[in-house]
């Protein structure tokens, strides 16, 4: 059986039918494509019209554009449903069922036939993901190393791990075999293939998209530990068993029933690229077992959903303009700090004090406008900076040596594009903005997940990531008499991309 990944595309030929008119059947063909989503094409096909049948033989149509949750079909012994589509193109009658037909979505189920997205019917889902299979074998090799065992390189043949969240289960499956051998003169070479994903279960059935949030913070994980990109190769949902399905006796009868999921993700995945290597991993399975690392990371990720998004979008979205990255690193930092939920600056009773006496002293007419400006009770987008640098630890020192120049300068340049409308053309000043003030949102993610400092401090010296950022900022961000920051950035920034920068990987 073909594997369904999601960075090769496939085709379905069969019939196809909205389950409020399972009459209606047209065939056609479906199709994935990686860089497109899915797509069928009918000959026939529905009306985008809604309508009505008013009495027998007499049908009411109307304006309004019909949006169906699925389209069930079948093609072979595969039954599909296709989620959430759009019409792209329809030729033929206007208001009647059309000739031909074309209908775009962004998710596939090979497997089943859903009633609704939102049907509460899956009891588990799996997911592998790129350099999945190197953090866990990372993780091992240094777990060994601390246990002074002389053979690193031998990884466990099999191996699972659980962690749970609530009546969640989420198993780590590692795997690393013997793959080939290679006779040579020379000598004879065997290969091994290493392999991992991540199964979750649980005896209570749910909605799809709470399997894929789940199977989404798997790759987020794997893309905030090594500061890549790292894409969906698998998804799968399962289902439980169906014995009425199949004969009395049949080995599959008792058997949870798997769909395979197709999707359009952002990043296209690329199995058979370069790999991250040892030092590519900012954190592993070494420095928090799996048991506490992934519901660690599930906390976080609720928490700081905002800040985790901005930052992992500077990943995932790379090409786009030098000014859009400076606003979402910078506005990463602020969504972090304001959910770490700290007491405000001033007491709220004396605040509120404070802030009658403000306006009072004003004419009546001027109130409305003092009073906008003293509104919020709250720390200053500096002040927040400058606590996100210095709040992991003292190590912080070697990526902001200098917290209040950086949140100076972020601040500025931040405010600068959001208010004014440009932050100058100093794109080397606001490239390093981007990257140190993203760093140190990842460091401050990490250290809320429970990652040990020395673990943290290593990795600003080993991680090209971290190190590219401590350069930028040696740069960038120390004592005035090395740097200078100016006043005012007229201009408007149109670096489109960041620019290639000499030692950044």
């Amino acid at each position: 059986m073909k594997e369904s990944r999601l960075d090769q595309p496939r085709e379905w030929v069969g019939h196809w039918w909205r389950p409020d008119r399972p009459e209606a059947i047209s065939a056609g063909v479906l199709t994935y494509d990686p860089e497109k989503g899915v797509a069928l094409r009918l000959i026939g096909g529905w009306s985008r019209f809604a309508s009505s049948e008013l009495v027998r033989g007499l049908v009411a149509h109307y304006d309004e554009i019909e949006r169906w949750p699925v389209i069930h079909g079948r093609s072979g012994e595969s039954e599909l449903t296709i989620i959430e589509p759009w019409v792209s193109q329809s030729i033929g009658p206007y208001r009647e069922d059309p000739h031909e037909m074309t209908l775009a979505a962004l998710t596939l189920l090979d497997g089943c036939h859903l009633e609704a997205p939102d049907s509460p019917d899956f009891i588990g889902a799996s997911v592998k993901v790129e350099n999945l299979a190197g953090w866990v074998g990372r993780g091992q090799t240094e777990v060994r190393a601390r246990s002074q065992r002389t053979q690193l390189d031998d990884e466990e043949p099999r191996r699972t791990v659980v962690a749970t969240l609530g009546d969640v289960q989420a198993r780590l499956h590692s795997s690393s075999d013997y793959h080939s051998t290679e006779f040579r003169r020379d000598g004879r070479r065997e290969t091994r293939r290493s392999e991992a994903a991540v199964q979750f279960t649980s005896d209570t059935p749910r909605p799809m998209n709470e399997w894929f949030s789940m199977t989404g913070a798997v790759s987020d994980l794997v893309s905030l530990a090594t500061m890549t990109a790292c894409a969906d190769i698998t998804i799968s949902l399962v289902l439980p068993p169906a014995p009425e399905r199949f004969p009395e006796g049949h080995l599959l009868a008792d058997r949870p029933r798997v769909v395979d999921v197709y999707q359009l993700h952002t990043v296209k995945p690329d199995p058979d690229g370069k790999a991250a290597i040892w030092n590519d991993f900012v954190v592993s399975e070494a420095d928090l077992p799996w048991a506490q690392l992934f519901p660690a990371w599930m906390d976080v990720r609720d928490r700081f959903a905002a800040a985790r998004s901005m930052v992992l979008g500077l990943r995932y979205i790379t090409r786009s303009y030098l000014d859009s990255r400076v606003v979402t690193a910078v506005g990463a930092a602020e969504a972090f700090h304001r959910a770490l939920d700290t007491p405000p600056p001033i007491p709220p009773d004396e605040f509120a004090k404070l802030r009658a006496l403000l306006v009072g002293a004003v004419p009546r007419d001027r109130r409305g406008w003092v009073n906008d400006r003293v509104a919020y009770n709250e720390p200053s987008l500096k002040q927040r900076l400058v606590e996100l640098a210095t709040r992991p630890g003292a190590f912080m020192t070697k990526l902001v040596p200098d917290p209040d120049r950086w949140a100076k300068t972020a601040a500025r340049v931040r405010n600068d594009l959001a208010h004014r409308g440009h932050a100058g053309t100093d794109y080397d000043l606001l490239h390093a903005v981007v990257e140190v003030t993203s760093a140190v949102v990842v460091v401050n993610l990490l250290k809320e997940m429970g990652i040990p400092i020395r673990r943290l401090e290593s990795a600003l010296s080993e991680h090209p990531e971290f190190t590219w950022a401590c350069t930028l900022a040696q740069k960038h961000f120390t004592a005035p008499s090395t740097t200078e920051v100016p006043e005012d950035y007229p201009g408007a920034s149109e670096a489109f991309v960041t620019p290639p920068v000499p030692g950044a990987s």
